[in-house]
């Protein structure tokens, strides 16, 4: 009898980016030598998406993000909704959505997709003042 196949088990760790005097912690995969590939969309920090590659620095025991290494080519939008679903719409589109504090909405938008028709979509609810919209990095 062959032996079964083992899979290497991948973890995320918690890395903490700063934006002036906030801190954010960032889900990321380690990648070793102080690297990591950010694997949750930021809330906060609008110098860093999601599939960046950030290098850094250990303080007081936990990983602090120094600079992005390579650019993952994604954005990052937030979104804070009234009354009004968006999150559906945009899964139904392939987005990455993650909902944070306060009902705020973090999206990805890939460097593939459909940005000019998303971008006009939220500048119609923004209009109709049921979504307030922040842009966090834009690649």
């Amino acid at each position: 009898m062959l032996p079964q196949p083992r899979l290497a088990r991948v973890t995320d760790q918690t890395v903490v980016a700063t934006c002036g005097s906030t801190k954010e912690e960032l889900r990321a995969r380690a990648l070793g030598q102080g690297r990591f590939v950010l694997t949750s969309i930021p809330f906060v920090c609008a110098d860093v998406a999601l599939g960046d590659i950030v290098a850094c620095v250990k303080v007081a025991q936990r990983w602090h993000v120094d600079r992005v290494e390579v650019r993952g080519g994604n954005s990052t939008l937030r979104i804070l909704p009234h009354g009004v679903d968006v999150a559906s719409p945009l899964l139904q589109l392939g987005l990455a959505v993650e909902e944070g504090p306060a009902g705020v909405i973090a999206v990805n938008v890939g460097p593939d997709d459909p940005r000019e028709g998303l971008m006009e979509w939220l500048e119609q609810l923004r209009e109709q003042e049921v979504v307030e919209v922040s842009p966090g990095y834009w690649a």
